[in-house]
């Protein structure tokens, strides 16, 4: 049956009948003498104060062996017995006393006990230095033990995972672990330390760690180092007295596998193994529906100046900070959406920077990309009033630079918990900010479009006629085409509040199978339709333009106060409204309305600046189309 701590102590010191202290008064309990002999050895170090505790073999061995009394082997002939005056244990020189040679007083054979400890991380990043990969605890028992050998492998993972393999140990017994005993070799899949010993004091616990540096290109996974127990003779000392080899190992209790004693008991755990978190990448790029250039009114927050997207690989990455390039003489602060939010996440200002440059703007974020998720955000400019300096007709573009005094975008793995590199430009991912591509790439600049300041703005125009689609083609005089023109409030009072002027329409008339008469174009503003400005026209029938020029000059009203609207009618006269048989139709529109770089259907000046396009969300707008 099995054997607890009490009745193996009472074995041990009464085959070796060792006297146990006289009691004055009967004990409580009848092994408390026994216990007492154990506390004068310092077997308590070991174990605990437990009458019941059970042992196992490893426990009975270690009691043995620290009752540091003499071992003696029990020799069994196999064939007929020698002469019984024979000494079969002296034929052992293991199993008796070696002689002290100062005192000549019996030193008996050292003994060590190894006791697993776990290891406090658990995730591993590429790079990572110094890490305990491996803890235990030794116990030397009988006399000092040097440990002169011991060998690892890794249990998942490969040794080559890390590099740079040293055992520490705790030589001064402050609990520190601070002296390095010796570095590693690595062979195959075994880690080696040898040649030197490492001493460990009879009675006391020494701490000894096995640490390593994590390689900087390695794969994501498990990764775990343990004692190579595959090698009956992972771990090897010498007693420190008597130079006699102290070997043989029972693992875990399991007994000896090649000695007939076993002088190392090791006593292993299960550790959670380590996870090697490799450090991902961010790629910043422009978005794939990118914004388009804008008319930025003084004073007021524009639209989405530049978009841009977000991808994590690898892991969740947190953006931390991103340094923009823009025109700190139009801009006081850049505002950082969501894609969708209707309040900005982040600000940009120039006095973020950790590098303080003209026209740069930085925002320390928390943008959090999940991994193999996009994310993008929106980046809209605070633009300073003409009170404030701003001058109608500068021009503005919002850049994130992959050169600068500043890093363009910082950044951290949430798992790794490192800070992603600055892209190496070459085409490998190796935990970095890309920054202008999707790919692992040379970074290139972000670049938005060109954008206008504007200290008044046309907001829209819109088809108000009052005939529905597909009306019969009139005759004679009529107005065909009638647009309804608003203007943005603005704040721009500096000399007087600033006002949209309409200076030329360009009119695009459909007219198939439709006869106008030459010169009978004139535009004219609803309010005072007796007001009129003559139009030019390329053509009489098919795709006429049809251009009303000078009209800031002119009688017509085409001024929009702030926030206010005005509506402007096309007239013509149709000679003939079937010019042979077939379908007919006519309708007027306003074509490339919005594109910048083409003077389109619409002029127009903030009392400064003349512009040949407006910025209303769309690039045509169409009036009624009539058809017979």
């Amino acid at each position: 049956r099995t054997v607890n701590l009490a009745e193996g102590l009472k074995i041990a010191i009464e085959a070796w009948q060792i006297p146990v202290p006289p009691d004055v008064y009967a004990p409580e309990f009848w092994y408390v003498p026994y216990f007492e002999v154990a506390a004068e050895r310092g077997l308590f170090q070991y174990f605990p104060r437990n009458a019941g505790h059970e042992l196992t073999r490893s426990d009975m061995a270690y009691l043995i062996v620290a009752m540091n009394e003499p071992i003696r082997q029990v020799w069994i002939p196999e064939t007929e017995p020698e002469d019984p005056t024979d000494d079969p244990a002296s034929e052992d020189p293991v199993t008796v006393p070696a002689q002290d040679p100062g005192s000549g007083t019996a030193v008996y054979h050292g003994a060590l006990r190894i006791e697993q400890r776990p290891a406090a991380v658990t995730a591993l990043t590429p790079g990572a230095e110094d890490i305990t990969l491996f803890a235990f605890d030794a116990i030397a028992g009988r006399q000092d033990v040097g440990i002169n050998t011991l060998i690892f492998t890794a249990a998942t993972g490969s040794v080559r995972h890390a590099h740079d393999y040293r055992l520490f140990f705790d030589n001064d017994g402050d609990g520190i672990v601070d002296t390095q005993w010796t570095t590693g070799q690595v062979s195959g899949e075994s880690i080696i330390f040898s040649g030197v010993n490492a001493a460990v004091p009879e009675g006391f616990a020494v701490r000894f760690e096995v640490r390593a540096s994590i390689a900087a290109v390695v794969p994501s996974g498990a990764f775990q180092i343990v004692f190579a127990t595959g090698d009956p003779r992972f771990i090897q000392g010498v007693g420190l007295q008597d130079g006699r080899e102290v070997t043989g190992v029972d693992l875990n209790g399991a007994g000896c596998y090649e000695e007939s004693i076993c002088w190392i008991a090791v006593n292993t755990i299960e550790q959670p193994h380590f996870d090697i978190i490799g450090r991902g990448n961010l790629f910043v790029y422009q978005s794939m529906v990118p914004s388009a250039s804008t008319q930025m009114v003084g004073g007021q927050t524009s639209s989405d100046l530049l978009r841009i997207t977000f991808r994590a690989d690898g892991e969740d990455i947190e953006v931390r900070n991103i340094a923009f390039q823009a025109p700190d003489s139009v801009f006081s602060q850049l505002l950082i959406y969501e894609d969708g939010a209707a309040f900005p996440s982040e600000t940009a200002w120039g006095t973020s920077c950790s590098v303080q440059m003209p026209d740069k703007f930085c925002a320390g974020t928390s943008i959090l990309v999940p991994k193999d998720t996009e994310k993008t955000y929106s980046i809209r400019g605070v633009v300073k009033s003409d009170q404030a300096g701003v001058v109608s007709g500068a021009t503005a573009q919002i850049r994130i630079e992959t050169a600068g005094a500043e890093r363009p975008v910082t950044a951290r793995g949430e798992g790794s918990q490192e800070t992603l590199a600055v892209n190496d430009d070459d085409d490998i991912a190796e935990g970095e900010v890309f920054v202008g591509v999707n790919t692992a790439a040379m970074g290139q600049d972000i670049e938005g479009p060109v954008h206008d300041v504007v200290l008044a703005k046309i907001r829209s125009i819109e088809n108000i006629n009052q005939d529905p689609d597909q009306s019969s083609v009139p005759t004679g005089t009529r107005a065909i085409g009638m647009f309804r023109f608003t203007a943005a409030e603005n704040a721009n009072v500096q000399g007087g509040r600033n006002v949209a002027t309409i200076q030329t329409l360009r009119f695009t008339v459909n007219a198939t199978n439709v006869q106008f008469l030459g010169g009978s174009f004139a535009l004219y503003n609803t309010a005072n339709n007796t007001v009129t400005a003559v139009c030019s026209q390329s053509a009489t029938t098919g795709q006429i333009l049809v251009t009303c020029s000078d009209l800031a000059s002119g009688q017509v009203e085409t001024s929009i106060p702030q926030g206010e609207s005005i509506d402007l009618a096309l007239r013509g006269f149709i000679t003939n409204p079937r010019i042979t048989q077939g379908t007919s139709t006519v309708q007027v529109s306003l074509q490339q309305t919005g594109n910048r770089d083409i003077p389109g259907a619409v002029e127009w000046d903030d009392e400064i600046t003349t512009f040949g396009w407006v910025d209303i969300g769309k690039t045509v707008v169409q009036s009624t189309v009539y058809r017979d």
